[in-house]
């Protein structure tokens, strides 16, 4: 084992499936163990034990669950998958939570313990629920950069950049007027978003209250024993002798900077993230971030969990050949992708910088991926994009009488395929044709599991035009919004998001 891993922590996402530590508990005694702590404070506190829904097979589905609980369960599902890890003998470069995930990458980390980051999770919870702020959140498709001009063109003070998680895709946190406001700005410029579904907005100054509260109520919690380094994405750095409570306090008002961790990271050769949440969240941003990596999501990998974590901590799973999030495939067929792309433009003799940039060769683990010149990346730009950074008063005139605009994207035969129609493989051929005939790309190219933007260079507005006429054809509403936009990264994902769009229905 190289210690080249890091362990991943998602912050709020919503409520994991029944019986989704089943595995882990019958396979580890530590996941009982950290779960009955749990319970313990959940009973303490005047609710119910997580551990039945969570274990148990049973166990009735997911429904309206009160904030505290939410909190609660999302802890246990990745403080659950840490237990198992150590258990297996895993030994992480560091552990990283995202937002909320800094307090239960602490306990992981043993900065804390388990009874104390789930006290201290419920009192936040409870905080923000009394100070009752309507906010919202909202994640956009673009830079960072850009998502700060959208806020200082609705111009209230409340609303701020909250994430920056990968290089497009930054969240806006708000008041929901506002946040409607920049929605409609993001729609107007093609950026993709979507409103998070979360019990509370955070990571606003308009939080001052309930931090306030929090640290008013909240006494001191006892330091733990460190057994892992914690790397946090609000100070960007490694956790020293910080208290644990005064980082989860500051986290209410302040941003959040996972891109800026994860290159951090990188640079200093961790070369494979595993994502401890129950289905890939932060995993998906890791590999939208940086080149090279591996990804593992062992409660959504097919192998199973225990599986995963054994070969993790024998190093198995660390050496195989690099592969999309949770499946486990190989990564090679990305660069015969690449290879015949080059071939492409040699036989059709034309150039593809967007193809040919120096992506196309990931540097090593031990050089971050942003110290290397960027590419040109050559976007069809929007006719307002310009006036929105130089002039919002002359942007809302563009706003009110804006310019046809659609990203340069050939027209492909399509007709609505009927609703019997959905067999998958019928699904990717007919997503290659697509693809293919839009962007002027050998079908070849397009297999079903080559990233569209990191492997063959299809731009995000292409991307983001191409999944619209995937939505006429088929029928179907939201892939552009997609909560996860960033998992929709290959003809693979579409598709099944397609089917998933069309059971809806």
């Amino acid at each position: 084992m190289d210690g080249r891993v890091v362990l991943l922590i998602p912050g709020t996402v919503p409520r994991p499936s029944s019986g989704v530590l089943g595995e882990l508990a019958r396979e580890f005694a530590s996941v009982g163990e950290m779960l009955a702590r749990i319970d313990d404070v959940a009973v303490e506190l005047g609710m119910e034990k997580v551990s039945p829904r969570l274990v148990g097979p049973s166990a009735p589905p997911p429904g309206t669950a009160d904030p505290d609980a939410q909190y609660l369960e999302i802890f246990a599902v990745s403080a659950a998958v840490c237990a198992a890890a150590a258990e297996c003998g895993l030994e992480p470069f560091a552990v990283a939570g995202q937002s909320i995930g800094e307090l239960w990458a602490l306990a992981a980390g043993g900065h804390l313990t388990v009874v104390d980051a789930a006290r201290i999770a419920v009192a936040r919870s409870r905080a923000l629920s009394e100070q009752d702020w309507p906010g919202a959140m909202l994640a956009v498709g673009t830079r960072e950069a850009d998502a700060r001009s959208v806020a200082a063109l609705v111009g209230d003070p409340d609303l701020v950049v909250a994430c920056v998680n990968a290089p497009r895709q930054s969240v806006l946190s708000g008041p929901a007027a506002a946040i409607a406001r920049a929605g409609e700005i993001a729609e107007f410029m093609g950026w993709p978003t979507a409103e998070l579904d979360v019990p509370h907005a955070s990571h606003s100054p308009a939080l001052g209250p309930a931090a306030r509260l929090l640290r008013a109520q909240q006494p001191p919690v006892a330091y733990g024993g460190r057994n892992w380094r914690i790397w946090s994405t609000n100070l960007a750095r490694e956790v020293g002798d910080e208290d644990p409570l005064e980082l989860t306090i500051d986290a209410l008002t302040s941003p959040v900077r996972l891109l800026d961790t994860l290159r951090e990271l990188h640079g200093q050769g961790v070369n494979v993230f595993v994502d401890c949440g129950a289905r890939p969240v932060a995993g998906p941003l890791a590999e939208a971030s940086l080149p090279g990596i591996r990804v593992h999501v062992p409660l959504a990998d097919p192998a199973g969990p225990a599986a995963v974590l054994r070969a993790l901590a024998s190093g198995a799973a660390t050496s195989a050949p690099l592969g999309p999030v949770g499946a486990g495939k190989s990564g090679g067929k990305k660069h015969k992708g690449k290879e015949k792309d080059k071939s492409r433009d040699k036989d059709k003799g034309r150039t593809k910088g967007k193809v040919k940039d120096s992506r196309s060769a990931h540097p090593s683990p031990a050089t971050p991926v942003w110290a290397t010149a960027p590419a040109p990346v050559h976007e069809p730009v929007h006719p307002a994009t310009e006036t929105l950074r130089e002039s919002p008063a002359a942007y809302e005139t563009a706003v009110s009488e804006p310019a046809a605009y659609e990203p340069a994207v050939a027209e492909a035969a399509a007709t609505a395929v009927p609703a019997a129609a959905l067999d998958r493989q019928e699904i990717v051929a007919r997503l290659r044709t697509l693809y293919a005939e839009a962007l002027e790309y050998p079908e070849e190219v397009l297999e079903e599991d080559a990233d569209l933007e990191a492997s063959l260079g299809i731009e995000s507005l292409q991307q983001l035009a191409l999944l619209r006429r995937t939505e006429e054809l088929y029928g179907v509403e939201g892939l552009r919004h997609h909560p996860q936009l960033l998992q929709l990264a290959t003809l693979g994902r579409i598709a099944d998001a397609v089917i998933e769009a069309r059971a809806a229905v």
